[in-house]
């Protein structure tokens, strides 16, 4: 017993340092470009610089898109590492292997070791988990903290430990520090349903857990910073943070990103592949699984997440990778107890791959249309891994070698990811305007006129104030080697005198808008 637990014991802290070796793999290499990853690492920069941990700004004025949990985070990777792309995304990379250490040690205690090694194969394998591990977004902490908190719930009503239950609401808390009040609200629904759906809604369990007691440790932790925030910025934040980027967002389509309740799904399924193949028929096994409460827990946890994001009217892929490490849980399930129905349901999951096949060449005829990507199409011949080993997967299954075909799965994910985040990211990422041109902006005075790509700001380490329109010929005779930040748009709309120009262009990667310097001639 001594020698399993030691070796047990050993296998977590490899399954760790893997992860996070997996999650944290380039990105220094890799600049923080993506609009949210500049603002939110700008954002914990300038607390940093500023010393007001009750005020977050971008570009110096107030940010209220965002609680402040991974600001702190970034902070104080910023203070060993240095304000650098790999520091903004460190504490990312130790939160997904985090999640990944609780969802093996979860399953490994209410299920099974087999169980608890397929779930984190299958969730390793996913290149959009891998992806949200990478960037500088509050996601990875929200994640872990929700999955938490849905584990902690489990193991009360099984051992009926309080220690698990004050744990409960302090990882309900500290989600709620990472992303608001959705931190809450999901696992409450699941906590909910978990409890109808299994009989066990009744006063004594509602007495167990305590809700005031619960209301009591997250008000604890997490009130005293919004507290703060709301006096130190007399309501604005707190009006900005809870109507305009929650409930406005959830009741209404917020920067063009709406779409279909269907987006969801799709973004679902292209979010867990590779092992998606299997998501139609792993949620029906799940839904019918009656016997087992951890398998049960998991699929109610699923369509809670789903379904809760279907409704919303803004919809993001990363909304549902909440749902991620219990789609894995069900995957591995349906896996574990119907080794038979896998092979049987060979024909449904063919059609599946054939979807996933067609979808390359619309993707490669989509780049066409974006004058930066367009020169990038190639890259298109590096992701043939995905569809070649699922391809091969199916072989396999065909040939009713079920536990090769798995693997061979997994080990696609992984060299899939490997080649996103060491080949095809950093070479997008070159051609971004930011990383083109900061080399012009060194020692120069910088302002901007209308908007600006928010890497710039990050890049530059200082604030970019913004222009009136009519000051600009007084700008330059008072700085004349200074540089406008702008798009070719608002460029357009200013009768700029004929001494003026763009001494750069390039349009933004995955933005719509083209960056433009704008200067006298002479400074270009």
């Amino acid at each position: 017993m001594i020698e399993k637990a030691v070796n047990i014991k050993f296998f977590r802290v490899l399954l760790f340092i893997f992860s996070f070796m997996l999650f944290a793999g380039n990105n220094q290499n890799v600049s923080i470009y993506i609009l949210d990853e500049a603002k939110n690492a700008s954002c914990a920069r300038e607390m940093m610089e500023t010393g007001k941990w009750d005020y977050p700004t971008f570009n110096y004025e107030l940010r209220s898109d965002k609680p402040p949990l991974h600001y702190f985070f970034m902070i104080a990777s910023y203070k060993v590492f240095g304000v650098n792309a790999w520091a903004a995304r460190f504490f990312s990379a130790v939160f997904g292997a985090l999640t990944i250490l609780i969802v093996f040690h979860f399953t490994c205690r209410f299920s099974n070791k087999i169980l608890a090694l397929w779930s984190v194969i299958i969730l390793l394998a996913s290149v959009h988990f891998q992806l949200q591990h990478h960037l500088a977004v509050p996601d990875p902490y929200l994640l872990f903290f929700v999955t938490c908190s849905i584990f902690l719930f489990y193991s009360f009503i099984n051992t009926n430990k309080p220690v698990q239950k004050y744990l409960m609401y302090s990882a309900l808390a500290l989600g709620f520090l990472s992303k608001g009040p959705v931190a809450v609200a999901i696992p409450v629904l699941i906590f909910t349903f978990f409890l109808i759906l299994t009989k066990r809604l009744n006063f004594s369990i509602i007495k167990a857990l305590n809700p005031l007691a619960g209301i009591t440790i997250i008000m604890l932790i997490a009130a005293p910073w919004f507290i703060a925030v709301h006096f130190s910025t007399d309501g604005e934040w707190t009006r900005n943070f809870f109507l305009e980027h929650n409930l406005n967002r959830y009741t209404s389509e917020f920067e063009g990103h709406g779409g279909t309740f269907l987006l969801t799904l799709v973004y679902v399924f292209i979010g867990m592949l590779p092992f998606s193949i299997y998501l139609y028929h792993a949620v029906r096994f799940s839904l019918n699984e009656k016997k087992d409460d951890w398998v049960l827990l998991s699929a109610i946890s699923v369509m809670v997440v789903v379904i809760f994001f279907c409704f919303s009217q803004t919809r993001l892929p990363n909304y549902t990778v909440l749902a991620y490490p219990f789609i894995s849980l069900i995957i591995a399930s349906y896996f574990s107890y119907s080794k038979e129905n896998e092979k049987s349901d060979f024909i449904s999951v063919f059609v599946f791959f054939i979807i996933i096949l067609l979808s390359f060449p619309a993707a490669y005829i989509a780049m066409g249309y974006d004058p930066v990507l367009k020169q990038l199409r190639y890259i298109m011949l590096w992701t043939i891994v995905l569809p070649a080993g699922i391809m091969i997967s199916l072989f396999l299954i065909k040939k009713g070698l079920l536990k090769y075909a798995r693997l061979n799965l997994a080990l696609t994910g992984l060299v899939t990811g490997l080649i996103f985040f060491y080949a095809i990211y950093p070479a997008i990422d070159r051609r971004n305007p930011v990383a083109l041109s900061k080399h012009k902006l060194v020692g120069k005075e910088v302002v901007f006129l209308n908007r600006f790509n928010p890497a710039f700001a990050f890049e530059l380490k200082k604030p970019i104030p913004e222009i009136n329109r009519n000051k600009i010929k007084e700008y330059f005779k008072h700085n004349p080697n200074g540089i406008i930040i702008s798009d070719k748009k608002s460029f357009q709309e200013y009768d700029f005198p004929e001494w003026f120009g763009i001494v750069f262009e390039q349009k933004d990667v995955f933005e719509i808008p083209t960056t433009v310097l704008i200067a006298p001639f002479e400074n270009k």
